[in-house]
Formats: structure tokens, C-alpha cells, sequence
């Protein structure tokens, strides 16, 4: 065993009264290898993320939660979602940028942005659409994903649209929709 998997194990063996299907945590190293396309450190990052969003979809089927707290947690999953997104993009819009900034056009923008530090997840998906990193269908998907993220900040007019689009997306779909990106992106590292 992975020393670094031993506290997963430890924490998945002292759950107590949870039904046996959630104490089956997958480790840290299982989560690494489905997104070994990815550099070292960013991959471990993303790696401790999926387990958190897997603990967090695994508690909304154990506990069905209600319309309150199920809409909360939906929307706190699709905030740690969100990280995964951005920073995936983020290391491929990065690198998109550099091989790219001596052409005019791209050179203002990395003028702006000249670091990947320097980003937000809003440019970097308008940057990952026009290079054609990403679809228009994932566009329109992480763009609602991105409103989310940034849920706290709206107005009540602006989280009506918003809420009705998280209340049609289940916990589960949510992290269905995380695996079909990996398959998607893996190809474009």
C-alpha cells in the first residue's frame, strides 16, 4: 500500500454505520492514474478533488438530503467541480499561450495575462473556445459551471436562471460529466 493512501483506508474503515458501498473508497493513487495526462503536482490536486466530490455524491445518495441542503450540497460539489475544470484548462490554455505568444493577436492577451496565475477561470475558457480546446457544447456546460462557482456573488435575478439549471443536475450526473471531460481532454495534453 501507498503510505500516502493509509489515512484513506484508515478514514474508510472507521465509518461506522454508513452502508458497506461507501466504505469502498478508491485511494489516492487510484484517482492519479485516471488522469495521468496531467503534470505531477496538478494532477495530485485534481486527484484530491475527485475524491472529495466522490465523498460528496456518495453522501448525497447515502443521506438524500432535502430540497435546502441537497440544493447547498449540489452547489458546493459544483464549486469543487469547478476547480477541476479551471485548472486543467488553465494548464492547457497556458500552454497554448506560450507556444502562440510571438503571433500579434495572442501576444496582447499574454501581455495581460502573462502567467497562468494571472487567469481566471472566465478567460480561460473564452481562450480554450476560440482556440478550439473545447466545444461549444462544453463551453455552454463549464460556463454554467462557472456561474455556479461564483453563486454567492449574484443577485436573486441572476440566481433564478441559475438555480433551475442546478435543480434539473443530479449529484451523480454531475460526476459523470467530470469523467466524459477527462476522456475528452486527455487527448489534447
Amino acid at each position: 500500500m501507498n503510505p500516502e493512501d493509509e489515512p484513506y483506508y484508515h478514514c474508510a474503515n472507521n465509518l461506522g454505520g454508513l452502508p458497506s458501498e461507501f466504505k469502498k473508497w478508491r485511494t489516492l493513487s487510484e484517482y492519479r492514474t485516471e488522469w495521468n495526462f496531467l503534470p505531477y503536482a496538478l494532477r495530485q490536486r485534481v486527484a484530491e478533488q475527485c475524491m472529495a466530490s466522490d465523498y460528496l455524491v456518495s453522501m448525497d445518495s447515502w443521506l438524500n438530503p432535502g430540497l435546502t441542503i441537497g440544493r447547498v450540497q449540489k452547489i458546493v460539489l459544483i464549486q469543487s467541480l469547478s476547480s477541476i475544470y479551471e485548472a486543467v484548462l488553465g494548464e492547457l490554455v497556458e500552454r497554448e499561450m506560450k507556444e502562440y505568444s510571438k503571433d500579434p493577436f495572442f501576444a496582447k492577451i499574454y501581455e495581460k495575462y502573462p502567467s497562468r496565475d494571472s487567469l481566471t477561470f472566465g478567460p480561460i475558457l473564452g481562450f480554450a473556445q476560440s482556440r478550439g480546446i473545447i466545444d461549444n457544447g462544453w463551453a455552454s456546460y463549464l460556463g454554467q459551471i462557472k456561474s455556479v462557482r461564483n453563486w454567492t456573488h449574484l443577485t436573486v435575478e441572476q440566481q433564478g436562471p441559475l438555480m433551475e439549471w442546478v435543480g434539473r443536475q443530479s449529484c451523480a450526473q454531475l460526476r459523470v460529466r467530470l469523467d466524459d471531460f477527462r476522456k475528452f481532454i486527455r487527448n489534447k495534453f
